[in-house]
């Protein structure tokens, strides 16, 4: 269930990067999305409930596009950063204790905030991430910002 939600997310984005819907970049994105999953350990299962499966697509298309969502919200931040000299930054060490039960789940975790512009995921020790964030008001914004949310839509799709 989980690679199949692995491989649909995996297409999507593939589709997003390229810009265009057709058949072969559909076809490479479902290869790209299932060999992911394979690499993070996860194997095709038959759903048990077509219920499952619905719920994965759905998650996993809440995410892509939360994930859209704040990666333009970061680059008009950035831009901001780069373009306004003026603008003070407070880059800073952020350590966040995962509720992600496998360690798949959180290195996806470690990827998603990664490549959001401003954050970089640079250990992941057990359940515990280290972020480095170019600019916050305060840990506690970090954690209740981007990561807690991403970390949601993981806890969801850990549940199915």
């Amino acid at each position: 269930m989980r690679a199949f939600a692995l491989t649909v997310l995996g297409t999507l984005v593939w589709v997003g990067l390229r810009g265009r819907g057709d058949v072969i970049t559909l076809a490479v994105g479902a290869v790209l999305g299932a060999a992911i999953a394979h690499v993070v350990g996860l194997r095709w299962r038959s759903p048990s409930k077509i219920q499952q499966v619905v719920r994965a697509l759905v998650i996993a298309s809440r995410l892509t596009a939360y994930f859209i969502a704040a990666v333009l919200v970061s680059n008009a931040k950035q831009l901001r950063i780069v373009l306004d000299p003026r603008v003070q930054i407070e880059p800073r060490w952020v350590h966040v204790n995962s509720k992600l039960e496998r360690p798949s789940t959180r290195a996806a975790l470690g990827v998603l905030m990664s490549m959001t512009p401003g954050t970089v995921t640079t250990d992941l020790d057990g359940n515990r991430l280290s972020v480095h964030v170019l600019s916050a008001e305060s840990d506690q914004a970090v954690i209740a910002g981007s990561l807690a949310r991403f970390e949601a839509f993981l806890l969801e799709l850990e549940a199915i």
